[in-house]
């Protein structure tokens, strides 16, 4: 792990306010196709924002837009106050990180970091000192004669993320940037943009289809189908109160279950389950009696050989370590379930079979 000195950040700092990005119903079709549907969202100032979706939901359209390489049908895009909808990309104070990384084999890596700065036509000197205090923020002092073959993937990364910092842009756009390293850089390289983020304090937009990574990263997160924006907020609102099924299905491992409103308030409700109840998060009041699905995480369901709960069997168990994983079929119930029991003891897991209660915990279910 590096750490970059207060001096060098500050020198990475200088000339690059944070400015929010600002997009008013911002339509982009490719013939009859709508690849992103009257989107309007705001990204805040100094934070980083993910655009979370499946393949073709309209989140690398929208990136290419405020980047510049798409111009929108229809709607508005502004940094600040400065509106951009039709500057070309060398006009706009943005800068991407595309997911190949795009360097310059032929280049050092000084040279590759150096390019922006040498089109804007920075003095030489500048430009050295530029690129050096960036090479120490990113961790890569001392390989900028090297050139990108001889860089492992994180390295390389590194290097892209160091060309598109060192011309002090007021947005950082990251296109998919980790998706082509293994598991396990991916952990560490998202750890380094999230810091490298937070200390520099650079507006960014993030895209990527790797709800893991959404919900690491992101002070808030955009989740987008069809081109269309479902839900906007931060990380614990999206996962722990999805505004529809959809959205609790992409962001983790939801269940669904079916019950009948007892009581209800705007805020929460009591749901009957044949003779269990529990209360659960609500939007708004419902009546007595109304038919209603519960969503809830496997986290909120808790197993046991006895007590209060839903009648259920388990279907199949396996042990991951920090969490048992079990799939269960609840009496009642149509759909599957799967509940996760942390901190367990291997050898005494349920089996397929078995007989159990699941109780839901109180206040983390949630209706829609």
């Amino acid at each position: 792990m590096y750490t970059a000195t207060s001096s060098h950040l500050s020198n990475a700092l200088e000339r690059a306010p944070s400015e929010p990005v600002i997009i008013q119903g911002l339509t982009k079709r490719f013939g009859k196709p709508v690849a992103v549907d009257n989107l309007t969202l705001t990204a805040e100032a100094g934070q980083l924002t993910t655009l979370l979706g499946p393949s073709g939901c309209g989140k690398t359209t929208t990136l290419r837009m405020i980047a510049g390489f798409f111009f929108p049908d229809k709607g508005e895009i502004y940094i600040g106050t400065e509106r951009i909808t039709d500057q070309p990309p060398n006009k706009r104070p943005t800068r991407t990180v595309f997911q190949n990384y795009a360097l310059f084999p032929h280049m050092t890596v000084r040279e590759n970091v150096a390019f922006g700065l040498e089109v804007e036509r920075v003095p030489r000197a500048q430009q050295r000192q530029w690129v050096d205090d960036i090479l120490q923020v990113v961790g890569l002092d001392g390989m900028a004669e090297r050139q990108p073959g001889q860089l492992s993937g994180g390295q390389q990364q590194r290097v892209a993320l160091a060309r598109a910092l060192v011309t002090r842009p007021k947005v950082l756009l990251l296109d998919e940037p980790l998706s082509n390293l293994d598991a396990k850089l991916r952990v560490t390289m998202r750890e380094e943009i999230r810091r490298l983020q937070t200390s520099l304090g650079i507006t960014t937009l993030y895209v990527t289809h790797d709800q893991e990574e959404a919900l690491s990263l992101s002070d808030k997160i955009a989740v987008m189908n069809n081109g269309q924006l479902l839900q906007f907020g931060s990380p614990a609102e999206i996962y722990e109160r999805p505004v529809n099924r959809f959205v609790a299905q992409f962001l983790g491992l939801s269940n669904f279950l079916n019950g009948t409103v007892e009581t209800s308030e705007k805020g929460n409700a009591v749901i009957r389950f044949g003779d269990y109840c529990v209360s659960v998060a609500t939007n708004r009041a419902y009546a007595a009696g109304t038919a209603i699905t519960v969503t809830i995480r496997p986290e909120n369901l808790i197993v046991s050989s006895e007590g209060d709960g839903l009648l259920g069997r388990v279907i199949s168990s396996s042990y991951l370590g920090a969490v048992a994983r079990y799939h269960l079929h609840l009496e009642g119930q149509s759909d599957e379930v799967i509940a996760d029991e942390h901190a367990p003891s291997g050898d005494r897991l349920y089996q397929p079979g078995d007989a159990v209660r699941v109780r839901l915990r109180e206040g983390r279910g949630f209706v829609q």
